[in-house]
């Protein structure tokens, strides 16, 4: 997937990538990375995907953020929409310092500041 993203990136092609789980963020990231060195992603979820390990499995779907964090593949990273949020997931926001917009505490019309570039995340359940 990386070759595929970095090969498309390098003629200035711009990707909309839908499906998948979760994990397809860490290796769709590793390319922008190369290419936009000071990257801000918008995700927008009801989990963070920040887990460090999840099930045993650092690679988890429950685990792409802290991975991209770790690697610096972005300079900010802001995640709106949170709905769950426990103790292990405040800790990795602070130690990567990860803004968080819980969803209880949105309001209508908020939209936190972004630098370009952004890469835009998102999980939309249609039913």
């Amino acid at each position: 997937m990386v070759q595929s993203c970095d090969e498309l990136l390098n003629q200035n092609t711009r990707l909309l990538t839908l499906g998948g789980d979760h994990s397809i963020s860490y290796p769709i990231l590793r390319s922008y990375a190369k290419f936009y060195p000071d990257l801000t992603i918008l995700h927008i979820d009801a989990h963070t995907d920040q887990y460090d390990s999840f099930k045993g499995d650092r690679l988890s779907n429950a685990c792409p953020f802290a991975r991209i964090m770790e690697e610096g593949l972005s300079n900010k990273l802001v995640q709106m929409d949170i709905r769950t949020f426990n103790e292990h997931q405040r800790q990795q926001a602070e130690k990567f310092n990860v803004e968080i917009i819980e969803m209880k505490d949105w309001q209508p019309g908020q939209v936190p500041p972004l630098s370009d570039p952004v890469y835009l995340y998102g999980w939309i359940l249609m039913e």
